[in-house]
Parts: structure tokens; sequence; C-alpha cells
């Protein structure tokens, strides 16, 4: 709204001017939706955001999430085979070690990485560095308690 004043600070006409908002997001991997607020009045204009990930960056952070945990059960399906009595592949520890290191670029290879805590971490990234260590700390274990030294199950 324009106004003048006169000189001792009365408003003596005031004339309303028409404006036009135009957003532009810029945030790559979310999809932001401008709608006018409830509370929008002349000369006043209130815009609410809605902020959702994009179709293709939920998709491949599903993605990410079941790769996790195929990760992890494979882990627990070579446990399950060693302690059952297979031979014990001492290179398998050495995928398992990696595994867990490995999990973590996996986890950061997620779209507009989100920080460490996020849904998507409770939901598989810490459950599958938990299995995946749980797993290679059984291993070892069934692999010390066979006396493999020479590399003959016991």
């Amino acid at each position: 709204i324009a106004e003048e004043k006169d000189a001792d600070g009365v408003i003596v006409s005031s004339e309303s001017i028409p404006f036009v908002v135009d957003y532009t997001s810029s945030l790559a991997g979310y999809k932001v939706n401008p709608t006018i607020g409830e509370e929008s009045t002349t000369g006043y204009a209130e815009i609410n955001l809605n902020i959702t990930r994009a179709a293709t960056a939920l998709t491949f952070s599903i993605f990410i999430m079941v790769l996790e945990w195929l990760l992890a059960l494979s882990a627990v399906a070579a446990t399950f085979v060693w302690i059952r009595g297979r031979k014990i592949e001492v290179g398998m520890f050495g995928w398992m070690g990696a595994l867990l290191f490995a999990l973590v670029p996996l986890r950061n290879a997620m779209p507009a990485v989100p920080p460490v805590g996020v849904f998507s971490d409770i939901v598989s990234f810490f459950w599958a560095e938990i299995i995946v260590a749980v797993c290679l700390v059984i291993s070892v274990g069934a692999w010390v308690k066979r006396g493999s030294a020479a590399g003959n199950p016991q």
C-alpha cells in the first residue's frame, strides 16, 4: 500500500500496489510446492512451502535401504553356514570387515545426503551396521573355537 502523509504525519491518501510472487526452487532432490496462506490480507502475503522428496530421490533412497538390508542378510547367511560346520574362509572376514566401512559411503550415496539419525538410518543403516558387526564377531568366534589354524574345521 502506497501512502501519502501530510506535514503532521496524517495519511491523506493511499493506493494499493498489486504484486506478484514468483517462486523457483533450487533444491536438488526435493519438490517444493508454494501455496498462499490462509492469513494473507491486503498488503501482506503469507506463503506456505510444502517440501517433499522428489519421486526419483525417494525411490533411490529406498533402493539404498533395501541394498543395506540385503548385504546385512548375506552376512547373516554366511555366519549361519559357518556355524553349522562348513569350512570358514578367512577371506570372508575381510569381506565383512570391509562391509562395515562400505556401508557408510553407501548411505552417503543417498540424494541430498540427510544428516545422521534420520528415518532411513533407523530403518536400515544402523541395523545393517549392527548386524554385520555381530556376524563378524560370531564368525571369528566360531573360527577360533574350531581351532582352525590349519584351515580345517574340527
